[in-house]
């Protein structure tokens, strides 16, 4: 069955109804749990030194962008979601490093419809305990 995702969807996915959702600047950090909800706007995979597969992702929301590294054993397990214009939720945690934009590590990854159903199981293991939406303005 097919599913239209909105904007809208995007928008209202982690609304905890009091409109600050995606405010949450004190809770962003080096290491935090996060979960992301966007398109995949651009994918580039890899093969890794141990002859494994792990894909560079650009998600951008309606607020801005934050390239995801996908893992090998993340990767294996969500392949078939990965690819451009995929719109998907994705937990991970921030990486920050100096000189450089704040990157996702990818621990699970769903296709944002199936998370919006609640009909979905996060491909790796659980759900962040944390909510929270990353806007790299």
């Amino acid at each position: 069955q097919f599913s239209t995702i909105t904007a809208a969807d995007i928008a209202a996915f982690g609304d905890n109804g009091d409109d600050t959702a995606g405010d949450y600047a004190e809770d962003i950090y080096d290491g935090a749990d996060v979960t992301v909800c966007g398109i995949v706007s651009e994918i580039r995979s890899k093969l890794t030194r141990g002859n494994q597969m792990m894909a560079f992702m650009t998600i951008e929301d309606l607020t801005g962008k934050i390239e995801t590294i996908v893992f090998p054993k993340t990767y294996l397990a969500c392949k078939p979601y990965l690819y451009e214009d995929s719109i998907l939720k994705i937990d991970g945690k921030l990486s920050f490093r100096e000189e450089e934009e704040p990157k996702l590590l990818c621990n699970s990854i769903m296709p944002l419809a199936d998370a919006k159903a609640g009909t979905a199981k996060s491909c790796i293991c659980g759900l962040c305990s944390e909510k929270i939406f990353f806007s790299s303005g």
